[in-house]
């Protein structure tokens, strides 16, 4: 199996199109470092993403036009071989991709928590990929369905992101007459505070986080949205007003990732196994 998984991952890092994808990264992250600018730093790196589906399909068909599969199997390793070879080879390749793009940007931002999430989302990207295109081998029908997958994962996770987004509380000022003459003017209006009941909370809420945060475009969508906030944050020096900035969990990104990872790995090995390789 590591003999297999060595031949696998040498293929793919040395195949041509990994360093023409390295030489793009490198370049966007270099000029985007030279801005500063967390918010247009997660857009690069989502256009990265686009690099890492691409090369990982390229690689994986090549070596299917090639019979590298039928040979693998000929040599006395099994499906399962195979296909987790793949599959561990290029989660390595796509992070070894992020780091061309990452390296300029971090040395730039020091922004290391926005980073590491987004690293899972490259890995999850790449083996999301390898799961499709081994059991569809055919590069174009590949693309087709991550497309309509992307679609679908934006279509299903939007209710979930729309009832995250309730206030927990709704404010209201009510203008108090009996004050008036008594309190002054400014006195008579009372801030009123009533709990909003379509606010989730306990399971309830992790769960929908489980959905809005399963998909790369959502997460890279939160991480714009922390990057944007940080400045405003640092910009304020009263602890209360600090304190009601909603932060967003870096550290449940890369937990939902791998549980995505996981899973998608073990329903496209059920697939692969029955597949027929000519």
């Amino acid at each position: 199996m590591l003999v297999l998984m060595l031949k696998t991952l040498r293929y793919h890092t040395f195949n041509k199109f990994f360093f023409i994808a390295a030489v793009m990264l490198f370049f966007c992250g270099s000029r985007d470092a030279q801005y500063k600018s967390g918010s247009s730093s997660v857009t690069v790196l989502a256009y990265g993403i686009l690099f890492v589906i691409s090369t990982v399909f390229l690689n994986i068909n090549n070596e299917n036009r090639s019979g590298g599969y039928r040979n693998a199997l000929t040599a006395g390793f099994t499906k399962r071989q195979v296909f987790f070879a793949h599959i561990i080879s290029s989660a390595v390749c796509g992070a070894a991709l992020f780091l061309f793009i990452a390296f300029p940007i971090y040395t730039s931002l020091r922004s290391s928590k926005t980073l590491m999430a987004i690293l899972m989302i490259y890995i999850l990207s790449a083996v999301v990929t390898a799961c499709i295109h081994l059991n569809i081998t055919n590069v174009t029908a590949a693309f087709a369905v991550v497309a309509i997958v992307v679609v679908l994962c934006i279509v299903v996770t939007k209710p979930a992101q729309d009832m995250l987004g309730e206030d927990r509380y709704y404010y209201d000022v009510v203008f108090d007459e009996l004050k008036v003459e008594t309190e002054g003017i400014d006195a008579a209006h009372v801030e009123t505070v009533t709990p909003n009941p379509d606010y989730p909370t306990g399971v309830k809420r992790a769960v929908l986080k489980t959905f809005a945060y399963a998909d790369p475009y959502s997460q890279l969508v939160y991480s714009r949205m922390v990057l944007s906030e940080q400045g405003y944050i640092n910009m304020l020096t009263d602890p209360d007003d600090i304190n009601r900035i909603v932060y967003y969990e870096y550290w449940c990104f890369p937990l939902i990732t791998t549980g995505v990872i996981s899973a998608v790995s073990i329903l496209g090995y059920v697939f692969y196994r029955k597949k027929d390789l000519k």
